[in-house]
Protein backbone atom coordinates (compact mmCIF):
# COMPACT_ATOMS: atom_id res chain seq x y z
CA UNK A 1 0.00 0.00 0.00
CA UNK A 2 2.90 2.40 0.73
CA UNK A 3 4.18 1.83 -2.82
CA UNK A 4 0.79 2.74 -4.22
CA UNK A 5 0.62 5.90 -2.14
CA UNK A 6 4.08 6.94 -3.32
CA UNK A 7 3.07 6.43 -6.92
CA UNK A 8 -0.08 8.52 -6.48
CA UNK A 9 1.87 11.31 -4.78
CA UNK A 10 4.33 11.26 -7.68
CA UNK A 11 1.41 11.60 -10.09
CA UNK A 12 -0.12 14.47 -8.16
CA UNK A 13 2.79 16.73 -7.27
CA UNK A 14 6.25 15.27 -7.80
CA UNK A 15 5.93 14.60 -11.50
CA UNK A 16 4.24 16.62 -14.19
CA UNK A 17 1.20 14.90 -15.68
CA UNK A 18 0.92 15.19 -19.43
CA UNK A 19 -2.04 15.40 -21.73
CA UNK A 20 -3.12 12.28 -23.58
CA UNK A 21 -5.71 11.76 -26.26
CA UNK A 22 -9.11 12.93 -25.02
CA UNK A 23 -11.81 10.73 -26.43
CA UNK A 24 -14.71 11.54 -24.07
CA UNK A 25 -17.63 12.97 -26.00
CA UNK A 26 -20.34 13.30 -23.37
CA UNK A 27 -20.46 17.13 -23.48
CA UNK A 28 -20.26 18.15 -27.12
CA UNK A 29 -17.94 21.09 -27.87
CA UNK A 30 -18.99 23.89 -30.15
CA UNK A 31 -17.08 24.13 -33.39
CA UNK A 32 -14.36 26.74 -33.70
CA UNK A 33 -12.80 27.61 -30.36
CA UNK A 34 -12.35 31.31 -29.74
CA UNK A 35 -9.04 32.69 -28.55
CA UNK A 36 -8.11 32.34 -24.89
CA UNK A 37 -9.18 35.27 -22.73
CA UNK A 38 -5.62 36.05 -21.67
CA UNK A 39 -2.88 36.20 -24.27
CA UNK A 40 0.89 36.28 -24.37
CA UNK A 41 2.10 33.76 -21.81
CA UNK A 42 5.58 34.83 -20.69
CA UNK A 43 8.17 33.27 -18.42
CA UNK A 44 8.70 34.78 -14.97
CA UNK A 45 11.57 32.77 -13.49
CA UNK A 46 11.38 32.68 -9.69
CA UNK A 47 14.28 33.49 -7.40
CA UNK A 48 17.41 31.39 -8.10
CA UNK A 49 17.84 28.58 -5.60
CA UNK A 50 20.88 27.85 -3.47
CA UNK A 51 23.67 25.88 -5.10
CA UNK A 52 23.55 23.07 -2.54
CA UNK A 53 20.24 21.80 -3.88
CA UNK A 54 20.01 18.85 -6.24
CA UNK A 55 16.42 19.50 -7.41
CA UNK A 56 13.79 22.21 -7.10
CA UNK A 57 10.23 22.46 -8.30
CA UNK A 58 6.98 24.32 -7.83
CA UNK A 59 3.83 22.30 -7.25
CA UNK A 60 1.19 24.95 -6.49
CA UNK A 61 0.30 28.60 -7.06
CA UNK A 62 -2.30 31.01 -5.69
CA UNK A 63 -3.24 34.52 -6.82
CA UNK A 64 -4.44 37.29 -4.50
CA UNK A 65 -4.25 39.61 -7.49
CA UNK A 66 -2.27 39.75 -10.73
CA UNK A 67 0.60 41.39 -8.85
CA UNK A 68 0.30 39.47 -5.58
CA UNK A 69 1.14 35.80 -6.19
CA UNK A 70 2.45 33.00 -3.97
CA UNK A 71 4.06 29.82 -5.29
CA UNK A 72 5.07 26.72 -3.35
CA UNK A 73 7.12 23.60 -3.89
CA UNK A 74 10.22 21.92 -2.54
CA UNK A 75 14.01 22.17 -2.49
CA UNK A 76 15.87 18.86 -2.50
CA UNK A 77 19.22 18.55 -0.77
CA UNK A 78 21.18 15.31 -0.54
CA UNK A 79 19.16 13.22 1.93
CA UNK A 80 16.64 15.92 2.85
CA UNK A 81 13.89 18.11 1.43
CA UNK A 82 12.56 21.48 2.59
CA UNK A 83 9.65 23.70 1.64
CA UNK A 84 10.11 26.40 -1.00
CA UNK A 85 7.69 29.35 -0.96
CA UNK A 86 8.13 32.49 -3.05
CA UNK A 87 6.18 35.73 -3.56
CA UNK A 88 5.70 37.86 -6.68
CA UNK A 89 4.93 41.53 -5.95
CA UNK A 90 4.42 42.61 -9.54
CA UNK A 91 8.09 43.44 -10.10
CA UNK A 92 10.28 40.74 -8.59
CA UNK A 93 10.36 37.42 -6.76
CA UNK A 94 11.38 36.92 -3.14
CA UNK A 95 11.75 33.74 -1.11
CA UNK A 96 9.58 33.76 2.03
CA UNK A 97 11.27 31.61 4.69
CA UNK A 98 9.26 28.72 6.15
CA UNK A 99 9.87 26.59 9.25
CA UNK A 100 12.82 24.33 8.51
CA UNK A 101 11.51 20.76 8.52
CA UNK A 102 14.17 18.64 6.81
CA UNK A 103 12.78 15.31 5.67
CA UNK A 104 13.31 13.03 2.71
CA UNK A 105 9.50 12.79 2.51
CA UNK A 106 8.58 16.45 2.98
CA UNK A 107 6.40 17.99 0.29
CA UNK A 108 4.18 21.03 -0.21
CA UNK A 109 1.23 19.88 -2.28
CA UNK A 110 -0.99 22.96 -2.29
CA UNK A 111 -1.06 26.67 -1.46
CA UNK A 112 -4.08 28.97 -1.32
CA UNK A 113 -4.62 32.56 -0.21
CA UNK A 114 -7.80 34.26 0.93
CA UNK A 115 -5.84 37.51 1.22
CA UNK A 116 -2.23 38.67 1.38
CA UNK A 117 -2.33 38.19 5.15
CA UNK A 118 -4.07 34.80 5.11
CA UNK A 119 -2.17 32.19 3.09
CA UNK A 120 -2.22 28.44 3.74
CA UNK A 121 0.11 25.70 2.46
CA UNK A 122 -0.36 21.97 3.08
CA UNK A 123 1.45 18.70 2.44
CA UNK A 124 3.24 16.16 4.60
CA UNK A 125 6.53 15.07 6.14
CA UNK A 126 8.04 12.05 7.91
CA UNK A 127 8.97 12.55 11.57
CA UNK A 128 11.89 11.08 13.52
CA UNK A 129 9.76 8.03 14.46
CA UNK A 130 9.12 7.22 10.80
CA UNK A 131 5.47 8.37 10.90
CA UNK A 132 4.13 10.28 7.90
CA UNK A 133 2.34 13.35 9.26
CA UNK A 134 0.23 16.11 7.77
CA UNK A 135 1.86 19.51 7.38
CA UNK A 136 -0.02 22.82 7.52
CA UNK A 137 1.78 26.17 7.27
CA UNK A 138 0.21 29.65 7.59
CA UNK A 139 1.41 33.06 6.45
CA UNK A 140 -0.02 36.12 8.24
CA UNK A 141 1.62 38.71 6.04
CA UNK A 142 4.79 38.75 8.09
CA UNK A 143 6.04 35.19 8.56
CA UNK A 144 5.22 31.53 8.03
CA UNK A 145 4.42 29.28 11.01
CA UNK A 146 3.56 25.62 11.34
CA UNK A 147 0.00 25.10 12.63
CA UNK A 148 -1.11 21.93 14.48
CA UNK A 149 -2.99 19.61 12.11
CA UNK A 150 -5.02 16.36 12.40
CA UNK A 151 -3.12 13.06 12.21
CA UNK A 152 -5.65 10.27 12.82
CA UNK A 153 -3.29 7.45 11.77
CA UNK A 154 -0.29 6.17 13.76
CA UNK A 155 1.34 5.28 10.42
CA UNK A 156 0.43 7.48 7.43
CA UNK A 157 -1.30 10.87 7.12
CA UNK A 158 -1.10 13.27 4.19
CA UNK A 159 -2.75 16.43 2.84
CA UNK A 160 -3.07 17.11 -0.89
CA UNK A 161 -5.07 20.33 -1.23
CA UNK A 162 -6.20 23.43 0.68
CA UNK A 163 -8.73 26.19 -0.01
CA UNK A 164 -9.50 29.22 2.16
CA UNK A 165 -12.92 30.88 1.94
CA UNK A 166 -12.17 33.43 4.66
CA UNK A 167 -9.94 33.92 7.70
CA UNK A 168 -12.33 31.71 9.69
CA UNK A 169 -13.28 29.16 7.05
CA UNK A 170 -10.79 26.92 5.20
CA UNK A 171 -10.69 23.30 4.04
CA UNK A 172 -7.86 20.79 3.58
CA UNK A 173 -8.17 17.26 2.18
CA UNK A 174 -6.01 14.18 1.85
CA UNK A 175 -5.82 10.64 3.12
CA UNK A 176 -4.80 8.53 6.10
CA UNK A 177 -4.12 4.85 6.70
CA UNK A 178 -6.56 3.15 9.09
CA UNK A 179 -4.43 0.01 9.29
CA UNK A 180 -6.29 -1.75 6.49
CA UNK A 181 -6.63 0.80 3.71
CA UNK A 182 -6.48 4.49 2.89
CA UNK A 183 -9.41 6.60 4.03
CA UNK A 184 -10.52 10.11 3.08
CA UNK A 185 -9.22 12.88 5.34
CA UNK A 186 -10.97 16.25 5.53
CA UNK A 187 -9.94 18.99 7.95
CA UNK A 188 -11.64 22.35 8.60
CA UNK A 189 -10.21 25.62 9.93
CA UNK A 190 -12.69 27.56 12.07
CA UNK A 191 -10.46 30.54 12.76
CA UNK A 192 -8.90 28.94 15.82
CA UNK A 193 -7.89 25.35 15.04
CA UNK A 194 -7.84 22.68 12.34
CA UNK A 195 -10.20 19.81 13.16
CA UNK A 196 -10.94 16.59 11.33
CA UNK A 197 -14.47 16.46 9.88
CA UNK A 198 -16.42 13.27 9.22
CA UNK A 199 -16.09 12.32 5.55
CA UNK A 200 -17.55 9.46 3.46
CA UNK A 201 -15.51 6.39 2.51
CA UNK A 202 -17.87 4.82 -0.02
CA UNK A 203 -15.55 2.00 -1.04
CA UNK A 204 -16.13 0.06 2.17
CA UNK A 205 -13.65 -2.06 4.16
CA UNK A 206 -10.36 -2.64 2.36
CA UNK A 207 -10.99 0.04 -0.29
CA UNK A 208 -8.47 2.84 -0.76
CA UNK A 209 -10.57 6.03 -0.76
CA UNK A 210 -8.43 9.13 -1.35
CA UNK A 211 -8.93 12.87 -1.84
CA UNK A 212 -6.60 15.05 -3.93
CA UNK A 213 -8.43 18.34 -4.49
CA UNK A 214 -10.74 20.75 -2.67
CA UNK A 215 -12.43 24.07 -3.42
CA UNK A 216 -15.22 26.18 -1.93
CA UNK A 217 -17.33 29.15 -2.99
CA UNK A 218 -19.02 29.81 0.36
CA UNK A 219 -19.50 28.42 3.85
CA UNK A 220 -22.24 26.15 2.51
CA UNK A 221 -20.74 25.03 -0.81
CA UNK A 222 -17.49 23.08 -1.12
CA UNK A 223 -16.23 20.25 -3.32
CA UNK A 224 -13.61 17.55 -2.75
CA UNK A 225 -12.43 15.07 -5.41
CA UNK A 226 -10.37 11.90 -5.55
CA UNK A 227 -10.94 8.21 -6.19
CA UNK A 228 -12.45 5.01 -4.80
CA UNK A 229 -10.52 1.80 -5.35
CA UNK A 230 -12.55 -1.35 -6.03
CA UNK A 231 -11.44 -4.79 -4.83
CA UNK A 232 -10.01 -5.49 -8.30
CA UNK A 233 -7.75 -2.42 -8.08
CA UNK A 234 -9.75 -0.23 -10.48
CA UNK A 235 -10.27 3.36 -9.34
CA UNK A 236 -13.48 5.27 -10.00
CA UNK A 237 -14.00 9.01 -9.67
CA UNK A 238 -15.01 10.30 -6.24
CA UNK A 239 -16.73 13.66 -5.74
CA UNK A 240 -17.91 14.87 -2.33
CA UNK A 241 -19.96 18.00 -1.62
CA UNK A 242 -20.30 20.08 1.56
CA UNK A 243 -23.73 21.66 2.02
CA UNK A 244 -22.96 23.57 5.20
CA UNK A 245 -23.84 20.63 7.43
CA UNK A 246 -22.14 17.50 6.10
CA UNK A 247 -20.08 15.96 3.32
CA UNK A 248 -21.86 13.54 0.98
CA UNK A 249 -20.94 11.77 -2.25
CA UNK A 250 -22.36 13.15 -5.49
CA UNK A 251 -22.71 10.91 -8.59
CA UNK A 252 -19.95 11.48 -11.13
CA UNK A 253 -18.96 9.99 -14.50
CA UNK A 254 -16.17 7.42 -14.56
CA UNK A 255 -15.76 6.51 -18.23
CA UNK A 256 -12.83 4.11 -17.84
CA UNK A 257 -12.03 1.21 -15.58
CA UNK A 258 -9.78 3.69 -13.76
CA UNK A 259 -10.81 7.35 -13.50
CA UNK A 260 -9.24 9.21 -10.55
CA UNK A 261 -9.78 12.95 -10.15
CA UNK A 262 -6.83 15.09 -9.05
CA UNK A 263 -8.14 18.66 -8.81
CA UNK A 264 -11.30 20.77 -8.63
CA UNK A 265 -12.22 24.46 -8.75
CA UNK A 266 -15.44 26.46 -8.92
CA UNK A 267 -16.54 30.01 -9.67
CA UNK A 268 -20.04 29.61 -8.21
CA UNK A 269 -22.44 27.04 -6.81
CA UNK A 270 -23.53 26.25 -10.38
CA UNK A 271 -20.15 26.15 -12.15
CA UNK A 272 -17.27 23.85 -11.27
CA UNK A 273 -14.66 21.72 -13.05
CA UNK A 274 -12.91 18.57 -11.86
CA UNK A 275 -9.96 17.07 -13.77
CA UNK A 276 -7.86 13.93 -13.73
CA UNK A 277 -7.26 10.97 -16.01
CA UNK A 278 -9.05 7.88 -17.23
CA UNK A 279 -7.96 4.54 -18.66
CA UNK A 280 -9.42 1.25 -19.80
CA UNK A 281 -6.27 -0.62 -18.89
CA UNK A 282 -4.12 0.83 -21.65
CA UNK A 283 -2.81 4.36 -22.16
CA UNK A 284 -4.33 7.07 -19.98
CA UNK A 285 -6.16 10.06 -21.38
CA UNK A 286 -7.31 13.31 -19.90
CA UNK A 287 -10.55 13.57 -17.95
CA UNK A 288 -12.54 16.79 -17.46
CA UNK A 289 -15.91 16.87 -15.68
CA UNK A 290 -18.25 19.87 -15.39
CA UNK A 291 -20.82 20.71 -12.70
CA UNK A 292 -23.70 22.65 -14.26
CA UNK A 293 -25.63 23.25 -11.07
CA UNK A 294 -27.54 19.97 -11.35
CA UNK A 295 -25.11 17.17 -12.22
CA UNK A 296 -21.55 16.36 -13.27
CA UNK A 297 -21.04 15.67 -17.00
CA UNK A 298 -17.97 14.81 -19.04
CA UNK A 299 -16.42 17.22 -21.54
CA UNK A 300 -14.26 16.44 -24.55
CA UNK A 301 -10.60 17.51 -24.43
CA UNK A 302 -8.21 17.90 -27.40
CA UNK A 303 -5.51 15.43 -28.31
CA UNK A 304 -1.94 16.52 -27.54
CA UNK A 305 0.95 16.88 -29.94
CA UNK A 306 2.55 13.73 -28.50
CA UNK A 307 -0.19 11.20 -27.65
CA UNK A 308 0.85 8.52 -25.23
CA UNK A 309 3.46 10.65 -23.43
CA UNK A 310 1.57 11.14 -20.18
CA UNK A 311 -1.54 10.46 -18.24
CA UNK A 312 -3.83 13.34 -17.39
CA UNK A 313 -4.64 16.75 -15.97
CA UNK A 314 -3.38 17.66 -12.51
CA UNK A 315 -4.70 21.18 -11.88
CA UNK A 316 -7.62 23.42 -12.86
CA UNK A 317 -8.67 27.01 -12.17
CA UNK A 318 -12.11 28.46 -12.91
CA UNK A 319 -12.43 32.27 -12.99
CA UNK A 320 -15.91 32.19 -14.58
CA UNK A 321 -18.39 30.09 -16.55
CA UNK A 322 -16.66 31.08 -19.80
CA UNK A 323 -13.06 30.91 -18.65
CA UNK A 324 -11.08 28.01 -17.15
CA UNK A 325 -7.54 26.65 -17.38
CA UNK A 326 -6.17 23.14 -16.86
CA UNK A 327 -2.56 21.96 -16.75
CA UNK A 328 -1.42 19.50 -19.40
CA UNK A 329 2.23 19.23 -18.37
CA UNK A 330 4.96 19.57 -20.99
CA UNK A 331 2.37 20.14 -23.71
CA UNK A 332 1.28 23.45 -22.17
CA UNK A 333 -2.25 24.26 -21.01
CA UNK A 334 -5.87 23.68 -21.92
CA UNK A 335 -8.34 26.58 -22.00
CA UNK A 336 -12.15 26.52 -21.66
CA UNK A 337 -13.94 29.39 -23.41
CA UNK A 338 -17.48 28.52 -22.35
CA UNK A 339 -18.00 26.13 -25.26
CA UNK A 340 -14.98 23.84 -25.59
CA UNK A 341 -11.47 23.04 -24.42
CA UNK A 342 -8.51 23.93 -26.65
CA UNK A 343 -4.75 23.53 -26.34
CA UNK A 344 -2.72 26.69 -25.67
CA UNK A 345 0.99 27.00 -26.44
CA UNK A 346 3.32 28.09 -23.64
CA UNK A 347 6.91 29.43 -23.64
CA UNK A 348 9.75 26.94 -24.00
CA UNK A 349 13.11 28.44 -22.97
CA UNK A 350 15.92 27.57 -25.42
CA UNK A 351 17.98 24.57 -24.40
CA UNK A 352 15.61 23.55 -21.60
CA UNK A 353 12.51 21.49 -21.00
CA UNK A 354 9.66 22.56 -18.75
CA UNK A 355 6.78 20.74 -17.09
CA UNK A 356 3.81 22.56 -15.60
CA UNK A 357 2.14 21.18 -12.49
CA UNK A 358 -0.38 23.78 -11.28
CA UNK A 359 -2.40 26.76 -12.47
CA UNK A 360 -4.32 29.58 -10.75
CA UNK A 361 -6.08 32.74 -11.87
CA UNK A 362 -7.77 35.90 -10.70
CA UNK A 363 -11.45 36.53 -11.32
CA UNK A 364 -10.38 39.24 -13.77
CA UNK A 365 -8.70 36.59 -15.92
CA UNK A 366 -5.00 36.99 -15.20
CA UNK A 367 -3.43 33.54 -14.80
CA UNK A 368 -0.23 31.90 -13.52
CA UNK A 369 1.10 28.38 -14.08
CA UNK A 370 4.08 26.83 -12.29
CA UNK A 371 6.28 23.75 -12.48
CA UNK A 372 9.90 22.84 -13.07
CA UNK A 373 12.60 23.72 -15.61
CA UNK A 374 15.43 21.36 -16.57
CA UNK A 375 18.32 22.77 -18.58
CA UNK A 376 20.14 19.44 -18.83
CA UNK A 377 22.28 19.69 -15.71
CA UNK A 378 21.30 19.67 -12.03
CA UNK A 379 19.75 21.23 -10.13
CA UNK A 380 16.33 21.58 -11.75
CA UNK A 381 14.82 25.05 -11.31
CA UNK A 382 11.42 26.37 -10.24
CA UNK A 383 9.47 27.69 -13.22
CA UNK A 384 6.53 30.05 -13.63
CA UNK A 385 4.65 31.61 -16.54
CA UNK A 386 2.16 34.48 -16.49
CA UNK A 387 -0.67 35.61 -18.74
CA UNK A 388 -2.76 38.79 -18.54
Amino acid sequence: MRTRRAARRALRWLAAPLLLAGTATWLSPAAGASAASCQGWISELPQPVVSATVANDLTSVTTVSACDVYVAGTQDFTGARTALVEHWDGTSWSVTPTPFLPSDHLHIASIHADSSTDVWAVGGFRDSQGIDRTLILHFDGGSWTQVPSPNPSPDFNDLSSVHAVSATDAWAVGTFDNGTANQTLIAHWNGTAWQQVTSPDPGGPGSNDELFGVTATSASNAWAVGNVEATNGNETSLILRWNGLQWARVPSPHPGTTSPLLAVDASSASNAWAVGNTSDGGLSRTLALHWNGHKWVGAATPSPANPGSGDGLSSVTVPSASNAWAVEGVNGLLHWNGHNWSAVATPQPPGATTALQAVASTRAGSAWAVGVLDNGSPPSQPYAIHCC
